[in-house]
């Protein structure tokens, strides 16, 4: 009875240590919320209904200056695409790293290329 006890002892402090790394390694659900307020934070001294109504215009308090909503989509679109580009030029220069250490295993394979 007792060996028993030392077994669920033990699953459950496994269980135990399962969920408190999965606590500490999950990812934040606002992490991209949390990401576009460090891009753009609220000034100091300024009252929240001020800055959401000059957000709503479209002043961007990095550049102290409104923007258009057309001016407002081709900033975000610019962005996008250079972070798109980004993450190709990182897909390649990880591809020509793979072709560099295995391309001579695929080469050699039966089936031939």
């Amino acid at each position: 009875m007792n060996k028993i006890y030392k077994y669920l002892l033990a699953i459950a402090a496994l269980a135990a240590a399962g969920f408190g790394i999965y606590e500490y390694t999950a990812p934040d659900k606002y992490q991209y919320w949390k990401e576009l307020i460090a891009k753009d934070p609220k000034p100091d001294g300024i009252s929240e209904q001020e800055y959401r109504e000059k957000l709503r215009a479209g002043y961007c308090w990095r550049d102290r200056k409104f923007y258009t909503p057309e001016e407002l989509h081709r900033k975000a679109m610019v962005s996008f695409a250079g972070r798109l580009l980004g993450e190709t030029e990182a897909y390649k220069a990880n591809m020509t790293t793979n072709q560099v250490f295995y391309g001579s295993r695929l080469r050699t394979s039966r089936k031939g290329l």
